[in-house]
């Protein structure tokens, strides 16, 4: 059952993809811009100092986040086969990464999402640590460029924004991705004159009569051409 349009979930929900990311991006950005403050660090500084103390601060707030996410629920934990430990409360279960999977990734995120069925969980990496590292290559800008140049600072702050909230926006619309997943689709050539649908992924059947490449019935495919439908 969705919640109604004006209901407290609802808002924090919408929250979460509009708001939110901003706010976090603010939050993590203000001990560099508090550094800035003093003219002595801010001259030593260069767009690399920036970009590093922005990822420690963003690698820093995912850990923070995912403990006061997660801390109270270490009695559920169940240790997993292959490291690590699963949380079941869904068959999308959080998933927390153990010492093997932390020390062989690059970046590696505090949680994940245990896909049912996944025998080899991978952790990815910390988005937290991406778009914050982004904001501050901005903010190094903003400090060090001079003239024109420094108006371009404001951009990677503005993407990290926005990619903070395409990001939460797919974890809190799972049907909408899977919608638009399911309605990818690649023309691919059927005959001379003939086109077909084919679904992703692979491998493609034909996306009105259900066969494989092979045995498609070219009858039931438009002579449109590649820009009918299909």
């Amino acid at each position: 059952m969705s919640p109604r349009p004006g209901s407290l979930t609802n808002v924090v929900r919408t929250a979460g993809y509009t708001v939110d990311p901003v706010i976090e991006e603010l939050v993590k950005l203000a001990p560099l811009l508090l550094m800035a403050w003093n003219v002595r660090i801010r001259r030593q500084w260069g767009l690399t100092d920036h970009v590093v103390l922005g990822a420690a601060l963003g690698a820093g707030f995912g850990l923070l986040e995912a403990v006061a996410r997660y801390g109270l629920d270490a009695a559920r934990a169940i240790p997993h086969p292959a490291g690590g430990w699963a949380i079941p409360d869904s068959l999308r279960a959080p998933y927390i990464p153990g010492p093997e999977q932390v020390l062989s990734a690059w970046f590696p995120a505090p949680q994940g999402a245990l896909e049912l069925g996944d025998r080899a969980p991978g952790v990815g990496a910390s988005p937290h640590l991406v778009y914050t590292a982004l904001a501050a290559l901005g903010v190094g800008v903003l400090l060090r460029a001079k003239g024109w140049v420094r108006a371009l600072g404001v951009l990677p702050p503005v993407a990290a924004c926005v990619l903070h909230m395409l990001t939460n926006y797919a974890a809190a619309h799972p049907a909408d991705r899977g919608a638009a997943s399911r309605s990818t689709r690649s023309r691919v050539r059927c005959g001379p004159s003939r086109w077909c649908a084919w679904r992703s992924p692979w491998p493609p059947t034909c996306g009105r009569c259900g066969a494989g490449r092979p045995t498609c019935r070219t009858s039931c495919c438009p002579r449109s051409g590649p820009g009918g439908r299909a």
